[in-house]
């Protein structure tokens, strides 16, 4: 061992959890003051003097005195956490208090046994010994009081923490520490109001680029939850200006969710666009519809809007669709937007969706994807199939053998009234129709539908119909199958029946006396 390690034996390390960085001091715990310690700290992570604290074992250590009196002895190592009250600047702290609170509170600060397990761990040696937030380490020594310490190579480089009111707090805030540090400072905040004043300037010229990064959109979702209505307002015009980007975006349609959630807890007045009389969000959204109800990430901002903000709201985005309807309902994501639209629907919405269905019925009825938002009006309102069927009448043959429109009939015939399947089974049950109804691998399902919900009076004659090409029908065990089924179910019901009508002619209600 050199003259200077003989000097200096042993090693004190210190963390800074603002950016996790490390460093230690090679000394002599025996003359080595809090005093030295601390200047340590200044030099080695560039703070100022009286904006930090040192803390062992969660406690701060005295401004003052020998730090083989604090506990500090024995040969450790010890991890004191560092807590920054400010970042230095040219000048001392930069920014006004309300920022640097924002800015340099450590989110970790109230649990530093979760900050001493995230940061760097102190060196190691054969034999390590846990006390509290101290790690120990033992070495071979010739004193049993104060043991040598194994000498480090070299001290960790500390990182500067960056400087919110520059560039560097875009390159801070897209880190997954940075996000999590400034997002929990927010949330400590009584009043944000003023911080969020000095941060808006700095966020509001980034926003495209911030709103669609995973991590920074954390931080732009807290600002928008805390904002006021005038901020909110800066934000959402901000948005609005970016929306196209937005919505293309997992984390930028996220962001949109998150204003349109909180532009509802608002007066609707501070958000109504002054030359169109409309809310300025759904404005922006409805002249991009395309992009929103074809994206995934989009159609959630479309929903987010119909099922948070008012009728009056959600107008403009009816409008956009009824204009576009088959360009959406027969997009793969765009049909289920369609669907979640008729969902949050009022009467009047709903009928002008449905009427602009009917106008395009030929064309979604065919389509793999418009069909879907067929069945789904369909399941929804029985006038709608009743006029499906009014299209389908006299097509049946031809719609049943194609893939996809034969689902939607199958539909009318589930979920229509009794008029619905009249007409359909009376049209499916000629002799032309039926037979080749049974040969196809898409027709036949929509005979089996028929045997299932087929109205008492007309299953004879769709017995009568199916029975003789059973056997010539691939699929004729399946409607057989389905028919013996629905034969017996019917006969259990008479039994039912008449068993009830012999009970009350037995014992007629007017004859039953009250017991006394």
């Amino acid at each position: 061992m050199t003259d200077n390690a003989s000097e200096k034996p042993h090693l004190i390390s210190l963390f800074n959890p603002c950016d996790y960085s490390t460093t230690t001091l090679p000394c002599d715990l025996i003359r080595l003051s809090v005093e030295e310690l601390r200047a340590h700290a200044v030099m080695s992570f560039r703070l100022v003097e009286g904006c930090f604290d040192l803390l062992l074992n969660g406690q701060p250590l005295p401004e003052s005195g020998k730090v083989i009196d604090l506990g500090i002895g024995n040969g450790s190592v010890v991890v004191a956490q560092i807590k920054n009250l400010g970042f230095p600047g040219p000048g001392g702290l930069l920014g006004g208090p309300l920022l640097q609170q924002m800015s340099f509170v450590n989110p970790f600060a109230q649990a530093p046994a979760a900050v001493i397990a995230a940061g760097p761990p102190p060196p190691t040696s054969p034999t390590c010994q846990q006390v509290d937030m101290m790690t120990v380490i033992r070495s071979p020594s010739s004193s049993p009081d104060l043991p040598h310490s194994p000498q480090l190579s070299s001290p960790v480089s500390p990182v500067v923490a960056p400087n919110l009111i520059s560039d560097e707090f875009c390159t801070y805030v897209v880190t997954s520490e940075g996000s999590r540090s400034l997002l929990s400072a927010l949330e400590s905040l009584s009043d944000p109001t003023e911080t969020l004043n000095q941060l808006l300037p700095i966020l509001l010229p980034r926003f495209g680029s911030l709103a669609v990064d995973h991590h920074a959109a954390k931080v732009v979702i807290g600002v928008v939850g805390l904002a006021s209505s005038t901020q909110l307002l800066l934000l959402v015009e901000t948005a609005c200006s970016n929306i196209t980007t937005l919505c293309d975006s997992t984390s930028g349609s996220e962001v949109l969710v998150a204003m349109v959630a909180a532009t509802s807890k608002f007066d609707r007045s501070l958000f109504i666009d002054k030359a169109t009389g409309v809310h300025i969000l759904p404005l922006a959204v409805s002249r991009s519809m395309h992009p929103f109800c074809t994206s995934v990430n989009g159609r959630k901002v479309v929903q987010a809007i119909l099922f948070k903000l008012t009728a009056a709201d959600s107008e403009v985005l009816f409008l956009a669709t009824t204009q576009n309807i088959v360009v959406f309902a027969t997009n793969q994501c765009g049909c289920i937007t369609v669907q979640r639209m008729y969902d949050g629907a009022n009467t009047h919405h709903k009928n002008a969706i449905e009427k602009v269905l009917l106008e395009e019925v030929k064309h979604l009825l065919a389509d793999p994807f418009g069909n879907y938002v067929l069945q789904h009006a369909v399941i929804d309102n029985h006038k709608f199939s009743i006029a499906i069927c009014e299209y389908v009448k006299g097509q049946l043959l031809e719609l049943s053998v194609n893939k996809f429109s034969s689902n939607v009939i199958e539909k009318c015939i589930q979920t229509g009234p009794d008029s619905v399947r009249e007409i359909l089974i009376h049209e499916m049950c000629q002799p032309n129709t039926i037979s080749q109804l049974m040969q196809d691998a898409f027709g036949n399902y929509v005979v089996q539908s028929a045997v299932d919900n087929a109205p008492t009076c007309l299953l004879d004659q769709l017995k009568e119909a199916i029975a003789p090409l059973l056997g010539s029908s691939p699929y004729g065990y399946r409607i057989e199958s389905k028919m013996q089924r629905r034969l017996k179910k019917n006969t259990k019901h008479h039994k039912k029946q008449v068993s009830n009508n012999v009970n009350a002619e037995r014992c007629p209600l007017q004859q039953i006396q009250p017991q006394q």
